[in-house]
């Protein structure tokens, strides 16, 4: 499909998290395979003490989604007793419910399928979830196996020594412009070539929606945990 003027501006206005935008758009250009598209704005219901994200913001995603050829599933997520929530601004303890929506886009189904497999099993820390989410995610193969094979040590070894933990990462490259787009760990002595798709990103974000990529490359740079 033709991705326009008018497409861009579309998905820059949909009501979605600023970083899914640049995750939709690289799954867009065929470089990434699937994604996640995590719908905003909430109504707080009093009676019900539930919060829901409102149905035409869900819609808009869900059209655009069509609109440009991808393939997707909306999946529920509950998250029950939480202490703290913004309401009208401000944050408040309560016991409410809040119902995300999650849209699941890709080209393909076994990679909405792969995706939605990935949010819902129990198991969250095998090899196989990480190997597929990375897969998925487009992150170098290399780096992926290096992660999967460590850290499912973790909680015994500490972080693996192989790869480069993210305060260190952000330090040593705070420098360069693709840095806020390196959202996954790379391995000691390979950082270059594990930065390669990173930098193609930040490259295909910054040349065909120049506005979107500064408003996030300033974001992430802010950003504690990515």
């Amino acid at each position: 499909m033709n991705l326009d003027q008018k497409i861009k501006k579309e998905l820059i206005n949909l009501p979605i998290w600023l970083s899914d935008k640049v995750e939709l758009w690289l799954v867009l250009k065929d470089l990434k395979l699937a994604t996640e598209l995590i719908v905003k704005e909430t109504i707080f219901n009093t009676e019900e003490r539930t919060m829901r994200v409102r149905e035409k913001n869900l819609q808009q995603v869900t059209n655009f989604v069509k609109k440009v050829g991808l393939l997707y599933r909306v999946r529920d997520q509950y998250n029950p007793g939480w202490k703290k929530i913004k309401i009208q601004g401000k944050f408040m303890k309560t016991d409410i419910v809040f119902c995300r929506k999650i849209v699941l886009v890709a080209k393909v189904q076994e990679f909405i399928d792969e995706l939605y497999w990935c949010q819902t099993t129990l198991d969250r820390f095998s090899e196989k979830l990480d190997r597929l989410m990375g897969k998925l995610s487009g992150f170098p193969p290399a780096a992926v196996e290096e992660y999967a094979r460590n850290m499912k040590d973790f909680d015994k070894k500490g972080f693996p020594k192989t790869l480069v933990g993210i305060a260190e990462f952000q330090a040593k490259y705070k420098d360069k412009y693709w840095e806020p787009y390196v959202r996954y760990f790379v391995r000691r002595g390979h950082e270059e070539e594990d930065c390669l798709p990173a930098i193609k990103w930040a490259d295909v974000i910054r040349g065909d929606l120049p506005q979107l990529a500064e408003k996030f490359e300033k974001k992430l740079r802010k950003a504690k945990v990515r």
